[in-house]
């Protein structure tokens, strides 16, 4: 429904912003992670949005989260789809973990990252791990398209998640500029 907003910082604290825009002000949540990267009150900001409906509460409620980054947004909804893990507690985790050392101690199953992280116990961190082991990209991936595109076209042949990243990564570190028909063809050669 929406995707990002565009405004002016009226006012921001380390847990929520509010963005001016238009004649409207919108209460955003954010992580530290987010706040650390907001501009001044008074400047222009555009944050990506996530829509939250929660109804676990008693009553209905409707909350808007706000990311500086989409990378940040896509690991927010990714945590947010864990059995267990509501809104509240994965931008808590985003709050306390940089999103590229988050998606490392995924991908390498770093139980004891995850430990240390406020609000996770043993259980949910094994549950984060085994949940999104094969849906988070490791940190190298994150912004270069045709890298998710050929870890796709990997796997719709057959081969694992992690079989593909490891060797698309590869590939990527010896050959940083390839074409994505190259990349895959590489990449295939690597398995």
């Amino acid at each position: 429904m929406f995707d990002f907003i565009e405004g002016e910082i009226v006012d921001k604290n380390p847990a929520s912003v509010v963005v001016k825009s238009g004649s409207w002000g919108f209460k955003v949540m954010i992580s530290l992670n987010s706040f650390t990267q907001l501009p001044e009150v008074n400047s222009p900001v555009k944050l990506y949005l996530y829509l939250n409906f929660n109804a676990t509460t008693g009553r209905e409620s409707v909350d808007l989260y706000g990311f500086m980054t989409e990378s940040e947004r896509e690991l927010f909804a990714l945590l947010k789809s864990v059995s267990k893990v509501g809104a509240k507690l994965a931008l808590t985790i985003l709050s306390s973990a940089e999103p590229d050392r988050l998606r490392e101690a995924i991908a390498e199953n770093d139980l004891n990252y995850l430990l240390r992280i406020k609000g996770i116990g043993s259980k949910t961190a094994q549950r984060i791990i085994i949940e999104l082991k094969d849906k988070v990209p490791p940190p190298s991936y994150v912004g270069r398209r045709d890298s998710d595109d050929a870890v796709l076209a990997l796997t719709s042949l057959g081969y694992s998640r992690e079989q593909s990243f490891k060797a698309v990564e590869k590939v990527l570190n010896e050959f940083p500029d390839i074409e994505l028909e190259e990349l895959i063809r590489r990449s295939l050669a690597k398995i």
